[in-house]
């Protein structure tokens, strides 16, 4: 079992982070709250302060996604399931829309 970010076992980051890389596109141009997805990637570690002033500047939110995709989730698949767990928060919509049970 792997472990996760925080100490934890993690049963599903593969899921995750499939599910994630699946969803890039929907993810890219349906996000309207990315600096709080950034923001819990930061709190975990898993966003460096130059990372974030970079994605802060960038001016769309598709931008946003596009530089999170492809600064961070490209850091592996606990990444990637840290970041669905902040989509599950702040932009359930997405997941929903998908069929995603949450």
């Amino acid at each position: 079992m792997k472990i996760c970010w925080d100490g934890t076992p993690s049963k599903r980051p593969n899921f995750d982070a499939n599910l994630v890389d699946d969803m890039r596109a929907d993810i890219i141009q349906e996000s309207t709250n990315v600096m709080a997805l950034v923001d819990e990637l930061r709190k975990m570690r898993m966003v460096t302060g130059e990372t974030y002033s970079i994605i802060e500047e960038t001016k769309t939110n598709q931008d946003k996604m596009r530089e999170i995709f492809r600064m961070v989730l490209r850091q592996g698949d606990m990444v990637k399931a840290a970041f669905y767990d902040a989509l599950k928060k702040h932009e359930p919509h997405i997941l929903n829309s998908h069929g995603t049970t949450i």
